[in-house]
């Protein structure tokens, strides 16, 4: 016989974020499968001014990605099999998750702008719907699945993405951005000449749009 039961299990998690106490506005950084909160705190942070506290966490499931010498502690939002279509993880445990942290590290209600990459931007918009806060999802090479979400009113759903990207589909990203255009939703869909990987350009093209 084989039963599921939920059993909460409870570990430490590290979080990178700017340590201004008065600010007014909240970035909360999404960063991809197998990555960590660092590398997404390190390529935004220095972009805002003072005002603006960033929250980079480590998403709450550990992927370990094998190395030379041993085992890296990386990490992930999700767990999709592409091949089944299944998820053995979907994205609410995750997006839980932050919707708690938010009210913990935002204690005085700012608007909250989501910036995810890969990964993380395909769980961006989920985290949206549970946080009245968030104002604008900007999502980078990753895919917007509107029927994983619901759509908020007074919020905006922009995206950017590499045209020459290998692992996520452009057209497809592309196409099920104006599906949602055609649901009302506004925001815009920047293409870059790029591939997959976070560089400066798909950077700037994210930061034209906060």
């Amino acid at each position: 016989m084989k039963i599921s039961k939920s059993v909460p299990i409870i570990h430490s998690h590290d979080i990178y974020t700017t340590e201004n106490d008065e600010y007014d506005e909240v970035v909360l950084l999404l960063h991809g499968f197998q990555l960590n909160g660092y590398f997404m705190f390190k390529r935004f942070e220095k972009r805002f001014g003072p005002k603006v506290k960033v929250i980079a966490p480590n998403a709450p499931f550990i992927v370990p990605l094998k190395k030379d010498q041993g085992w890296e502690a990386r990490y992930g939002w999700y767990f999709y099999d592409s091949d089944t279509r299944n998820f053995y993880i979907n994205y609410d445990p995750a997006a839980n998750w932050l919707s708690e942290l938010l009210k913990d590290l935002n204690s005085n209600n700012s608007p909250v702008t989501i910036i995810g990459y890969s990964q993380g931007g395909y769980i961006a918009p989920k985290v949206a719907e549970l946080v009245p806060e968030v104002k604008k999802v900007v999502g980078i090479n990753c895919i917007f699945r509107s029927e994983r979400f619901k759509i908020k009113k007074n919020t905006t759903y922009s995206q950017v993405h590499g045209n020459e990207d290998t692992l996520v589909a452009f057209t497809e990203a592309r196409s099920e951005f104006l599906r949602l255009k055609e649901l009302g939703v506004e925001g815009e869909f920047i293409e870059v000449c790029e591939d997959h990987f976070l560089n400066g350009n798909l950077i700037k093209a994210t930061m034209d749009l906060v």
